[in-house]
């Protein structure tokens, strides 16, 4: 059963919380309502939950706020039905698109609306969660911003990602299920008709299985760009069994318990990004319009 109006826009006010982000919209009833063309009562039915689990408060004037003793704790995300996962996937390749080409324009509504097929209620959910992700900026008065690719940003993120994943096994290695690790390695394993698959869900899973909210919150507020560039490059540039196989190989050696031999892969694994942005960047430049 897909979530509720309400459920939704729990879900996207907890992710804001937990980010320490202002939201794109005012937080007050009418403003959130407005935001997402919806009556009063779903957002009532929505703020009265999160002021009851601490993730809002009222000020003494009554007005809402974000609980800063909130930020960084662990959000369950809302499963999201088909539909809204195609909404994402096609918003989330346009942003990219846009973003590889340094363009750091701002998305009109109605003509995103228009090219995705959808309405404006359920486009404004889907902007909300990508800038949720870090992958849009909301500026007052003038909408949602796409934020431009920058080459040096990206290498200073491979860096720190290098040193704090590299921690991250070091911290969750006692933690690591088999079960979850053989059913990665059996996603990122070709099928029985020899077709590439990859599962790249296995970085989260051992920076959450980590526990160290410091090394969380830095995959939190940059990590989910970077992780839908690597992807659109994956695909892009057919380097889908290449990374793939890199995972398995990572995966075993986890499956081994041989962590340093794990930890020196994973370390080829993330330095390997930078050829492939590279090549996903003379593959923008030569491309046309986004699709």
């Amino acid at each position: 059963m897909p979530p509720t109006l309400s459920q939704q826009i729990e879900s996207e006010l907890r992710t804001a919380v937990c980010r320490g982000q202002s939201p794109a919209f005012k937080l007050s009833l009418n403003g959130i309502a407005k935001h997402f063309d919806v009556s009063i009562q779903p957002v009532r039915t929505a703020v009265d939950a999160l002021l009851k689990e601490r993730w809002l408060l009222r000020d003494k004037r009554g007005q809402l706020a974000m609980n800063p003793r909130m930020k960084g704790k662990r959000v369950k995300a809302l499963p999201p039905d088909q539909g809204t996962r195609n909404v994402d996937a096609r918003l989330e390749k346009i942003i990219i698109q846009h973003s590889l080409r340094g363009e750091e324009l701002f998305l009109r509504e109605e003509d995103t609306a228009e090219k995705l097929g959808v309405g404006r209620t359920i486009l404004r959910g889907a902007l909300t969660r990508m800038h949720g992700r870090g992958l849009l900026e909301h500026v007052p008065r003038r909408g949602w911003q796409v934020v431009a690719y920058d080459e040096t940003f990206m290498l200073e993120y491979l860096d720190v990602r290098e040193v704090l994943e590299l921690k991250a096994i070091d911290l969750a290695k006692d933690r690591l299920e088999k079960d979850v690790l053989k059913n990665m390695l059996d996603g990122n394993t070709p099928n029985k008709k020899g077709t590439p698959r990859l599962d790249d869900s296995l970085h989260a899973y051992w920076i959450e299985r980590a526990g160290n909210r410091l090394i969380t919150s830095f995959f939190k507020q940059y990590g989910a760009y970077h992780t839908a560039l690597f992807r659109y490059a994956g695909a892009a540039g057919s380097f889908v069994p290449e990374m793939a196989a890199s995972h398995c190989v990572i995966l075993k050696a986890l499956l081994d318990r041989e962590y340093g031999q794990a930890k020196r892969h994973l370390r080829q694994h993330i330095r390997a990004q930078r050829p492939i942005m590279a090549h996903l960047l003379e593959l923008t430049a030569a491309d046309g319009e986004d699709t």
